[in-house]
């Protein structure tokens, strides 16, 4: 990936994460800047540039400093933080700003801890044991519908005897 390509795909994620933090809808963003909800869809997917101009109103628009939108870049995690924007993807759409903001944190504080794992075997056994128990979880209940599932399948099995 070029160097113009990685600081646009940073740009990106930090104005995503910008919105997200605010808790703000992308139709609300383009409200304040002046565009349709369907140009910062654009922006925060890497699939239009955004000028100076621009970026200096969704600067103002969220209430950041223009250096909030390369904060990172340069860093250790800023690959990993360009890599979220991909892993946002995975948010069901029906989330919360709020949850997946702390979502969002949840799987930048996992990667920092995974990618320090020197030994790749033992990365091998914790994706396994990811997968195991995202299989064992219940779908989650929509919002609003009463009590959660029992989590275990011990638990579910007691509750019908």
């Amino acid at each position: 990936m070029s160097e113009d390509a990685r600081v646009a795909r940073h740009v990106a994620a930090r104005l995503r994460l910008g919105r997200i933090l605010r808790d703000l809808r992308q139709s609300d963003l383009a409200e304040r800047v002046g565009v349709l909800p369907q140009q910062i869809h654009k922006y925060e997917s890497g699939l239009s540039r955004i000028t100076i101009e621009r970026l200096h109103a969704l600067s103002d628009a969220l209430g950041v400093p223009i250096g909030f939108f390369f904060e990172g870049l340069h860093d250790a995690d800023g690959a990993a933080r360009a890599a979220f924007s991909e892993l946002e993807t995975m948010v069901p759409e029906d989330t919360s700003a709020v949850e997946t903001t702390l979502l969002y944190q949840e799987m930048q504080d996992l990667c920092r801890a995974f990618s320090r794992i020197p030994v790749p075997e033992v990365r091998q056994q914790i994706i396994s044991l990811a997968k195991t128990l995202s299989d064992d979880l219940p779908p989650p209940a929509p919002k609003g519908s009463g009590p959660a599932e029992p989590v275990h399948k011990e638990e579910a099995e007691a509750g019908t005897s």
